[in-house]
């Protein structure tokens, strides 16, 4: 039997850990010797605008969203802004992600228009669905009411990172699991509360469903 739910601990606060690696707490998981900071962003798997692959392969990109690893996405040459008159390349951090069948699906969430440097009158929100079939889901929401502005579908060349948050992955190491019951296989749900209590960045993985996301 599977753990069903998985906590990982991103990054630890104490001074104690600050002072051993020489780097900001944020940056130093309690568990390794190496700073979170100066792990690198790694391109994991490449699609070009139908999803065929271009470099590496979904299961690298699966396997690691399994490890915890934090992900982000590199939208290249898509309609951006909302006026859709030239292409960007974009990247961001994801909110959450999802393994859908044998592709990989994620959301990034709240990301205020803009018309170039300028300020944009009635300003809204931008909210951006990639999948690794290379579809791209846009809408858009006001940031003063709650009013839908439109949605669309475009197809665009990504590419995605990781940052593995474990200094060796063949020791995977989560904070806590725990199985559809609630009994623990993996650590103590004692310490999930106190990491919890204590501000730390905390992320969980859902095994049975392919879903990870950070607390927030």
């Amino acid at each position: 039997m599977r753990a069903t739910l998985i906590f990982y601990l991103l990054a630890a606060t104490s001074v104690a850990s600050s002072q051993a690696g020489g780097h900001a707490g944020q940056c130093f998981p309690s568990y390794s010797s190496i700073s979170l900071c100066d792990r690198p962003w790694t391109l994991i798997f490449e699609n070009d605008a139908k999803g065929f692959a271009i470099f590496g392969s979904k299961e690298d990109l699966k396997q690691a969203v399994l490890r915890g690893a934090e992900i982000r996405v590199m939208l290249i040459d898509a309609l951006i802004e909302p006026a859709s008159i030239s292409t960007h390349t974009f990247s961001s951090n994801i909110d959450n992600i999802n393994i859908r069948g044998d592709n990989i699906c994620c959301e990034m969430l709240s990301h205020v228009a803009t018309n170039g440097f300028e300020t944009v009158v009635d300003a809204h929100w931008r909210y951006f669905l990639p999948c690794t079939t290379g579809s791209l889901h846009v809408a858009q929401y006001y940031v003063e009411s709650p009013e839908f502005v439109s949605e669309e579908t475009q197809h665009v060349h990504m590419a995605w990172y990781a940052k593995e948050i474990q200094h060796d992955l063949y020791n995977d190491r989560p904070l806590f699991a725990h199985f559809l019951d609630g009994g623990s296989t993996i650590g103590k749900k004692e310490d999930l509360i106190d990491a919890a209590k204590e501000g730390k960045e905390i992320r969980a993985i859902m095994t049975d469903r392919g879903y990870a996301f950070p607390f927030q």
